[in-house]
């Protein structure tokens, strides 16, 4: 299935975004760091990325609209 950017700039090569794919959202952002990666307790398939609290924002809006 296909993504479906639903929040981000148009040059995603850039900058982070997000995306809608089925029934997942799919999100692309800035690597963490060593010390903040430290905090977080994360499963062997998982990752955790830095997003701008404006993009969740844009992007929760847009889901609750049905796109």
């Amino acid at each position: 299935m296909a993504l479906h950017q639903v929040a981000g700039c148009d040059d995603l090569a850039t900058c982070p975004g997000v995306f809608v794919e089925g029934d997942d959202v799919v999100v692309q952002g800035y690597q963490i760091s060593t010390d903040t990666r430290a905090q977080l307790t994360l499963a062997a398939d998982e990752t955790a990325v830095r997003l701008p609290r404006q993009l969740i924002l844009d992007a929760a809006a847009r889901l609750t609209e049905g796109v």
